[in-house]
């Protein structure tokens, strides 16, 4: 099975920089917006039309989150941008759910760009969405293409009582959305581990057909993942480099462990290509060993049939003096010793350990 082609939008060429033009699969539903504001002591969460966006007052001693389902609105993106003083180039990578992961900072705010990866597409095709964020000094911007929750386990955090996420800023809400992006990752893997598995006791049981393709099937979505997945390196470890008051350095030590979290992934990308790799040479060498046997086994079948194939063609031969022909028993006498021959090189042959 192969990935999924879908009806994609792209970007004219000659484009201006910042034009707000959707770049990705064509949706039709409406875009939907989710604010949630908490502080240490109370949340809230409810649902906002366009028209009743406004940037959050500073002094509120409270957390915003904005979160957009459906990038594909570009009215509503730019609206956004208008209230958020976002750049041009910004909201241009937003609208662009082809765009590579990735990370800047713009002074006010931070901006990421995150692939994610449904779990249970991986083994049919592999299905991804873009995630983008802002994290600005009291509030957060997230979008995504699609309509379900990604983020219901974080939502679930919040609402938990006496939850010490709320005692925490945007950057710390940041880094739970990254966590959890780059933790579904390790979910495919388990996926794909699970496949091979199922291939391997397949193999050493018999060699089919279906081994093959099964094979290169979890090789190809290891290179497409991987090549997804290795620009998450380069979004933490510049967040890491990056000296801005936006994120806290008391976070730092957990931006470690999502790093660690990427090298493990990456690894892990490395070892089921290299495992695929083990075992379609495996897979080659059962269907050559294979073949040698039947080559072997027709090979003295042959080897037997040539010299009954010798008596049988000299006594085939149409010349008149043949003094075998009128003997009573020359019949039964040439059965004899071409059934004498084929034993007696049967039993040299298994001597040999060749049978």
């Amino acid at each position: 099975m192969t990935t999924k082609k879908k009806d994609r939008k792209r970007k004219k060429a000659g484009s201006a920089p910042g034009t707000l033009q959707h770049v990705g699969e064509k949706r039709n539903e409406v875009a939907r917006i989710i604010v949630t504001e908490y502080n240490a002591d109370e949340l809230s969460e409810r649902e906002l039309h366009s028209g009743q966006i406004v940037m959050p007052p500073a002094d509120s001693g409270t957390v915003t989150w904005y979160h957009i389902y459906g990038v594909h609105d570009e009215t509503l993106i730019g609206q956004i941008g208008q209230i958020f003083n976002i750049h041009g180039l910004v909201l241009e990578d937003i609208l662009d759910t082809m765009s590579r992961s990735k990370y800047e900072n713009y002074g006010s705010y931070l901006f990421f760009i995150l692939k994610m990866v449904q779990p249970d597409s991986i083994l049919s095709h592999v299905q991804t969405e873009n995630i983008s964020i802002i994290v600005g000094p009291h509030y957060l911007l997230s979008f995504q293409e699609g309509e379900h929750d990604i983020f219901q386990p974080i939502r679930e955090r919040l609402n938990a009582k006496k939850s010490t996420m709320r005692t925490f800023g945007p950057d710390y809400l940041a880094y739970t959305l990254l966590d959890l992006i780059i933790d579904h990752y390790l979910t495919v893997i388990d996926r794909l581990d699970e496949r091979i598995d199922e291939i391997d006791e397949q193999l050493l049981m018999e060699v089919t057909p279906q081994t093959l393709p099964a094979l290169y099937q979890v090789k190809k979505r290891a290179m497409v993942l991987q090549n997804i997945f290795s620009p998450h390196k380069n979004v933490i470890t510049e967040l890491l480099r990056d000296e801005t008051d936006l994120f806290s350095k008391q976070f730092e030590l957990y931006l470690r462990d999502v790093n660690d979290h990427i090298n493990q992934i990456n690894e892990s990308i490395i070892h089921v290509r290299e495992t695929v790799m083990v075992m379609l040479d495996i897979y080659l060498s059962l269907v050559s060993n294979k073949m040698n046997n039947v080559m072997k086994f027709l090979t003295i079948i042959a080897t037997i049939f040539i010299p009954l194939t010798f008596l049988a063609g000299i006594y085939g031969m149409n010349f008149k003096y043949m003094p075998e022909l009128d003997w009573p028993w020359s019949y039964p006498l040439l059965l004899l010793v071409m059934v004498t021959t084929a034993l007696v090189m049967l039993a040299y042959f298994r001597r040999k350990g060749w049978l």
